[in-house]
């Protein structure tokens, strides 16, 4: 296809604008070429060929290319959110000409785009919307002498398989592999060991060499694709001939520096990264496929270990220490582990290989240094899942699943020697009491557990903790190792329930201190320390009462209040949650004077953050702090003097993540308000009934609380406010995602007000109502209604209602009851709420006009049987659950949307208190009203069957 001169030079103008430094000649081309590429018809097809021309600019040719590789991730597979979705006939002639122009690549530097562009297409169209592209990729296989091509050939086809990694054994799966398994595995092991024999041949060709290893380096990846949803048949009868290959570069030798070095620091080398390839394989094979290569396992074990212990320390080799430990560990738990039951055997693994890899190197100490976060991540939050440390680690849990006392005796040793070499000289040999903490905590922890609830009893960790962690931790600090202070919190933090209770306060004798260690690492461990022994239970009662916390409040807040202090730790978030449970558990024991204290030092945090909130987990716990000591004091103007000028500065600099927060704590002031001081929140008024306090949807369940509280302490009075208020819920209840909050408003209304004052508005409110649920019915907006409607008849009366209902529509009143309301209450859920419908249907079914509808009474007093008889709510009310701050965590960073304060939520109250048992309530009212109406009641409850 050769594309118009007149579009090559607009392109090539473009792109080249694109690059530009001067950002607005950069954005003005970059909105030019978006525009381009939404509006001109085969405008993906124009970009490949454009980015394949020659004499076009370097720097046009590879954003051409990124551009393309981007409208392929964004429009390829159509979809409700693609805005321009690629026709059929262009997609078909890209996979007709994209793999012509990555072997043809005009500049290399655009082949890995291509190539990255190829395998999203294959994600979604291989191998049925694509069958020409392995044969095309088999033949090209075949028929190619240049390595170097045949390289590119062997990536586009590792590009193309890999979606298979991780991929379930399902129909799709295995179907798509069949047809792949039909054609490609024999000219694939042909490829393999014809390129192994090249090897041998050219083992004094250094460039010929390197070439050829970076195929097989691709082969490998290859096979591990195909091997990953199930055992290919073709692999499975020629498993001699593969394991043949993968020994050849295992045992591989060569003096060549581009083979066996690595480019830098991190990288490996070219040949680390093939035998770690291969070390994966045989691990997936010994994992997934253990009965069909355990024939071909043993030699395997051999050399990896050879090579194990003869690699180097070196953090570009991490990559397969990583994978080679994490094979033996595989064999350790597979039907092959009696490989390791001689003793001397497992002596070796552990002095050897275990021991040696949990060491911490330079780079550790460096990283605990200059990057304290990336450290903590892996330390306790699991992000060192392929380190060399990890791998030993799982290793010793594989070999205890046969061997536990013979590897824990072993590493006994093991630990007793480090920690005998650390006090032969403390200040040098300090690395070897970091080993010796963690391989305990590796043979303490049972297999499959990260908690110590589950802690082997072979170990004796309250001894260790004694012997070894007590005494690091109360030392002076300045004859102590900062990573040791950390390994011993960390220790304390996983054996808390292993450590008797009796010992805990001494233990934060021994914690608070390092609260006040300048130290990033430290002060955070003995933070989150702290947070986990107030989190143990005994027979579900806290290991450490609220009592005593309340009696040691200002030794334990002072200092995690100090940690805020440090530069690094300005919003340490692992801090304020555990300031949010102390505050949690000494809720109500806590003075008004310390109340305002806190208050004012988190009020003045948050301010400080509001400036530029990046935080949002540590800005939630902040807030959190605020509203809990808030609720204890709230009514007292001291108090309300302290929040007020936070919630005037966010309101004013229109703060849009702490505004949701705000408006909470302002409606915990106006729930709680004396009458006498109402006048302080009043001006807020004209705030919530302006338009533009209402544009952020955030904002919306915190706004709703405040105008309901603004209504229940107001009474009468709010009513010339009625109309704003009603346009606020006309416009929430329109919103699919926020009906609910308008059935919030309105239910308080009616609550709160007596009938004159709404008898204007009340035929705009139901046809509001009704004509939401006629432009979009769903179940909540009918339950919600429900709800409403029984309010309504509880507090006006079912006459009264009726009467309103009417004169929207004569037949209304009928239909609302038997197509909306009664079809819904006995699936609505929650003891008020069950109560209001049971109210609402005794009011009903003892009201003469409705027995003058005979049907209509039978229905509703067979519906009050049903919600009477004891039928089983799907909730319980005010169910005892663990705290959120216990619980997983999933909101790392900000979340634009509303967030709740949990412990300052707004309690639910029963709008009807007078009437404690809706169901005595009944009876009595009914037997009233049925010995008035006998003669017309008794023919109906038999037409009912039902005796009451």
């Amino acid at each position: 296809m050769e594309l118009p001169k007149e579009t090559v030079e607009q392109l090539q103008s473009l792109f080249i604008a694109a690059n530009r430094p001067e950002k607005e000649i950069r954005e003005d081309a970059t909105t030019k070429i978006q525009k381009f590429v939404k509006e001109t018809p085969n405008s993906i097809i124009t970009l490949l060929v454009f980015q394949n021309l020659r004499n076009i600019d370097a720097g046009a040719r590879a954003l051409s290319a990124i551009t393309f590789k981007n409208l392929v991730k964004d429009s390829w597979v159509d979809g409700d959110e693609v805005e321009n979705p690629i026709p059929s006939q262009d997609k078909e002639m890209v996979k007709s000409l994209l793999l012509n122009f990555i072997l043809s690549a005009v500049n290399n530097t655009t082949q890995p785009q291509l190539i990255e562009s190829l395998s999203m297409i294959g994600v979604s169209d291989f191998p049925q919307q694509w069958p020409s592209i392995l044969p095309e990729l088999i033949k090209q296989m075949e028929s190619n002498n240049d390595i170097g091509t045949l390289s590119i050939i062997l990536r586009v086809l590792h590009s193309l398989l890999k979606k298979y990694r991780g991929q379930e054994k399902n129909s799709q799966s295995l179907t798509e592999l069949k047809y792949i398994l039909s054609i490609l595995p024999t000219p694939y092991l042909s490829l393999l060991v014809k390129t192994g024999a090249a090897v041998d041949a050219n083992s004094q060709n250094e460039q010929q060499l390197v070439l050829l290893l970076n195929c097989i380096s691709f082969l490998l990846e290859i096979f591990f694709s195909m091997s990953s949803v199930d055992l290919p048949e073709f692999f499975e009868d020629n498993l001699a001939s593969f394991t043949n290959e993968f020994h050849r570069y295992l045992k591989f030798n060569t003096n060549f520096q581009s083979i066996i070095q690595s480019s830098n620091d991190e990288d490996p080398s070219l040949l680390k990264k093939i035998q770690t390839s291969i070390c994966e394989i045989i691990n997936l094979y010994t994992q997934i496929y253990d009965e069909e290569f355990s024939t071909y396992l043993q030699p395997f074990v051999q050399v990896v270990w050879g090579l194990l212990t003869q690699t180097s320390k070196e953090i570009c080799n991490d990559p397969f220490v990583y994978a080679s430990i994490r094979f033996l560990g595989t064999v350790a738990t597979s039907i092959s582990h009696k490989i390791f039951e001689s003793p001397e055997t497992l002596k070796q693994i552990c002095s050897m290989i275990v021991t040696p890899n949990i060491e911490l190197r330079e780079t550790d100490i460096e990283l605990y240094e200059d990057n304290h976060v990336e450290y903590m991540r892996r330390d306790i939050e699991g992000s060192d899942s392929d380190t060399r440390r990890r791998a030993a680690i799982e290793l010793v849990k594989g070999l205890r699943k046969y061997y536990e006392n013979q590897v824990i005796q072993l590493l006994s040793v093991d630990i007793n020697n480090l920690l005998q070499k650390y006090n032969l000289n403390r200040e040098e040999n300090w690395i070897c009491k970091d080993s010796a903490i963690f391989l305990v905590t590796a043979l303490a922890v049972k297999s499959g557990s990260d908690e110590s609830s589950e802690a082997s009893k072979l170990v004796n960790v309250l001894d260790f903790y004694k012997s070894s962690i007590e005494p690091e931790l109360s030392g002076p600090t300045q004859n102590s190792k900062p990573i040791l202070k950390a390994d011993c919190l960390k220790f304390i933090t996983i054996f808390r329930n292993q450590i008797p209770a009796e010992e805990y306060p001494r233990i934060l004798q021994s914690v608070i201190p390092c609260l006040e260690n300048p130290d990033f690492i430290i002060h955070t461990y003995a933070s989150t320390c702290i947070d986990r022994l107030l989190s143990v239970k005994d027979a579900g009662v806290p290991r450490l009462s609220s009592e005593f916390i309340s009696t040691h409040l200002t030794s334990l807040l002072l200092p995690l209040v100090g940690v805020f202090s440090f530069k690094d730790s300005k919003q340490n978030e692992r801090a304020m949650r555990t300031i949010v449970r102390i505050v949690l558990m000494t809720q109500g024991k806590v003075n008004q004077q310390i109340t305002i204290q806190l208050l004012q030092k988190f009020v003045s945090i948050i301010s400080e953050e509001a400036k530029n909130p990046s935080n949002h987990s540590f800005n939630h716990y902040c807030f959190e702090v605020v509203g809990t000591l808030l609720k204890g004091f709230s009514s007292e103007p001291e108090v309300t003097q302290i929040i007020m000028p936070l919630i005037e500065l966010v309101l004013q600099t229109n703060n849009a993540e702490f505004s949701p927060y705000c408006f909470q704590l302002l409606s915990i002031l106006v729930e709680s308000c004396r009458p006498e001081y109402l006048d302080l929140f009043r001006p807020i008024l004209p705030i919530i009934f302006n338009d533009m306090t209402w544009a952020r949807d955030a904002d919306y369940p915190a706004l709703v609380r405040l105008l309901q509280a603004f209504i229940k302490k107001e009474g009468a009075s709010i009513a010339p406010h009625l109309s704003a208020i009603l346009g606020i819920t006309e416009k929430l209840i329109m919103r699919v995602t926020h009906d609910h909050e308008a059935f919030f408003i309105l239910e308080t209304v009616v609550e709160t007000l007596d009938i004159q004052h709404l008898e204007k508005y009340l035929g705009g409110i139901f046809s509001m109502i009704l004509t939401r649920i006629t432009k979009k019915k769903t179940l909540k907006v009918v339950r919600c209604f429900t709800i409403f409607f029984s309010i309504f008849m509880i507090k006006y009366g079912v006459v009264k209602t009726a009467q309103t209902v009417k004169t929207i529509k004569n037949s209304l009143w009928e239909d609302i009851l038997i197509k909306l309301w009664l079809p819904t209450v006995e699936d609505i859920n929650g003891l008020i709420e069950k109560k209001i419908i049971s109210i609402s249907l005794t009011n009903m079914i003892c009201c003469n006009e409705i027995l003058a509808t005979p049907e209509l009474w039978v229905k509703l007093i067979q519906c009050q049987s049903n919600v009477i008889s004891g039928k089983k709510s799907q909730e319980t009310e005010h169910t005892t659950s663990d705290l959120y701050i216990d619980q997983a965590e999933t909101n790392e960073g900000y979340v634009p949307s509303f967030t709740q304060l949990q412990f300052s939520k707004k309690v639910d109250v029963d709008p009807f208190p007078s009437i404690s048992n809706p169901k005595e309530y009944f009876i009595s009212t009914f037997q009233s009203f049925k010995a008035q109406n006998e003669n017309l009641v008794a023919p109906l409850l038999s037409t009912a069957n039902i005796q009451f």
